[in-house]
């Protein structure tokens, strides 16, 4: 097996562990904090503060990677996952609760984006949408698989076991990490990254400006579903089965994304998976039963697997091989900007005019944050030198 080949796989295996972990405690989150007292604002400041200290940390992180290599980080980032994994346990106050999610949020900025910076370094650059959507696929059967698995555990027993789930596979994506990853040097790694080079990139400003939009529209709502689904009475198994079900089909399809996305306009792309997503968060408080979530979940996967391969190639070609941690840094730490609002906003629209008015919200914001990137981005393209 080639050096690429061997990043690649050992990446995505250990990534698929670490999400597996992450997507178990994903359906009962929620109710744990309700359970904790939290409501409106509150619950809205325990998902945004995960996003707050990712996101200050994002870029940090990303330009050390690029400095000092890949490894050391992710295994570091795993081991504090472990750590943090075991203390929502003991947490058993919303203050607590929110000093663990903080400190979780500092250990995802060191996992994921920096592996996926890792392989989009070693992809070749006319194959980059195939073989980060092929990457995507791993990522995202990790999380759709862990949202089952935490209603499961959670209905079997209780909301501690899902989070014990969650500290064991991660500890298996801690030892896949160690075994499998090699100590791979990033090109050019004596030289110093250039941040503000890539900031004055048209494109990648505004695809930074759309993550935004987007992760404060349809990504922060996400976290507003199983209270939705509680409300009109499914179970946490049906809960993780919804949650699920829309990270399926967005994994099973990610490849034929990218391939969509290296050979047409992936600025379209973008506009048009986000649009689908918007209907679907518009349409999901008109839901009464668990079939008709069940379908707007796959409707919400689809649209996933559109736009965000799109999103990856745009941003993953905007820099210099010397620069793609940095990149990747920007690009999701921009995502995280936005989940660090969202759910804030979501909370006091859901406190002040009721729940099915944050869904609206959510939808109308994804779609408006769509609809200018691609009229601001449809004439121009990237320069020949950064192709």
């Amino acid at each position: 097996m080639d050096k690429r080949r061997q990043v690649f796989l050992s990446l995505s295996l250990s990534v698929f562990a670490a999400m597996l972990g992450v997507g178990i405690i994903s359906p009962i989150m929620p109710l744990y904090a309700k359970n904790l007292g939290a409501s409106g604002i509150w619950l809205g400041l325990i998902f945004s503060i995960f996003s707050i200290t990712r996101t200050l940390t994002l870029p940090l992180f990303g330009k050390v990677s690029d400095k000092l290599g890949k490894k050391p980080l992710i295994i570091s980032g795993l081991s504090l996952y472990i750590a943090f994994s075991l203390m929502y346990v003991v947490s058993t106050s919303i203050t607590s609760l929110i000093v663990v999610r903080a400190f979780h949020g500092i250990a995802s900025a060191m996992v994921v984006p920096v592996a996926m910076a890792y392989v989009a370094e070693t992809a070749p650059k006319e194959e980059i949408g195939k073989v980060m959507g092929t990457f995507n696929i791993f990522l995202f059967l990790g999380i759709g698989v862990g949202p089952l698995f935490g209603g499961l555990l959670s209905d079997f027993d209780s909301y501690f076991l899902a989070f014990y789930g969650m500290a064991a596979v991660t500890g298996v994506a801690l030892l896949l990490s160690i075994l499998l990853i090699p100590p791979f040097s990033p090109p050019d790694a004596k030289k110093d990254t250039n941040m503000m080079k890539l900031l004055k990139n048209r494109i990648f400003r505004l695809l930074l400006l759309f993550r935004l939009s987007n992760a404060v529209g349809r990504g922060s709502i996400m976290a507003f579903v199983p209270i939705y689904a509680a409300k009109i009475g499914l179970n946490t198994t049906q809960i993780g089965t919804i949650v699920s079900v829309n990270i399926l089909v967005s994994a099973l399809l990610q490849r034929k994304g990218g391939e969509l996305a290296d050979r047409s306009i992936p600025e379209l792309l973008v506009f048009i998976g986000t649009a689908i997503a918007a209907l679907s968060l518009i349409l999901l408080p008109e839901t009464i039963s668990f079939l008709q979530i069940f379908l707007l979940s796959v409707m919400f996967g689809l649209s996933s697997s559109i736009s965000l391969p799109s999103a990856v190639v745009i941003a993953a070609k905007a820099g210099e091989p010397k620069d793609i941690g940095s990149a990747m840094g920007l690009y999701s730490g921009s995502r995280g900007a936005g989940r660090m609002i969202g759910p804030i906003i979501a909370g006091a629209i859901t406190e002040w005019f009721g729940l099915r008015y944050a869904f609206y919200a959510a939808g109308l914001i994804s779609l408006i944050g769509a609809l200018v990137f691609y009229l601001a981005a449809k004439s121009y393209r990237l320069p020949p030198s950064t192709l």
